[in-house]
């Protein structure tokens, strides 16, 4: 059974149609979503202001958890910067994750991410990344 899943995101501009397919998803299992915006590592991390990224992800995540609620959806946000596979892992293991979405697009390549993932992936490939 599916109670967490984890959707990590690392592109602004086509979110939409993965976050609503797993927010659909979340809602027809009854489980909660953990949205986890991955940043690049800042060059500088000592930077205090929030840069444009950042800015960028929280609407990002606002957006998404509007999608949640308007199903029903519990759903967490998060930002993350660091080694995308250490994270996701470390992600999955605090929240106790059930399953990890991901575009097809996101970050390292596929055969890594199942061979490294400590729980199920699917890779999500909307019309656009085709």
């Amino acid at each position: 059974m599916i109670k967490r899943i984890l959707l990590a995101i690392s592109d602004p501009a086509n979110f939409q149609p993965l976050a609503r397919w797993t927010i659909e998803l979340a809602a027809a299992c009854s489980a909660q979503v953990l949205a986890a915006y991955f940043l690049p590592e800042a060059p500088n991390k000592k930077t205090v202001k929030k840069s444009s990224s950042e800015e960028k992800a929280w609407q990002v995540l606002y957006q998404i958890e509007d999608k949640a609620f308007e199903q029903n959806v519990r759903i967490s946000l998060l930002i993350e910067t660091g080694d995308l596979l250490e994270r996701l892992g470390d992600l999955c293991r605090s929240y106790q994750i059930d399953l990890l979405v991901v575009s097809a697009a996101f970050g390292p390549p596929p055969e890594k991410l199942l061979r490294q993932a400590p729980k199920p992936v699917i890779f999500y490939q909307s019309d656009k990344e085709a």
